[in-house]
């Protein structure tokens, strides 16, 4: 017999169960998209590494807001970015 047919069922079980109380949990709640990330956010955002986003920053490729001590990036200005480098 094999672990499939053993542990099949119990597992499709838990799929649903859990798929059920994440949707309870998230019923009415609004999808945020974010106008502005942090850096490690806007790293995420284009595939590259917190560092690579801080050395792209450092070349000022890309447009940073500050804010006191705090750095954020507009979305646009990675689209932008990200545009402007397709081959």
């Amino acid at each position: 017999m094999e672990m499939f047919e053993v542990y099949g069922p119990l597992l499709d079980e838990i799929s649903k169960r859990t798929a059920k109380l994440v949707i309870e949990h998230l019923k009415g709640r609004k999808a945020i998209q974010p106008e502005y990330f942090t850096v490690a956010e806007a790293g995420l955002y284009i595939g590259r590494s917190k560092d690579g986003m801080t050395a792209l920053l450092k070349q000022r490729l890309i447009p940073i807001i500050k804010i006191g001590a705090r750095v954020h990036i507009a979305k646009k200005d990675l689209d932008t970015f990200m545009v402007s480098h397709r081959q």
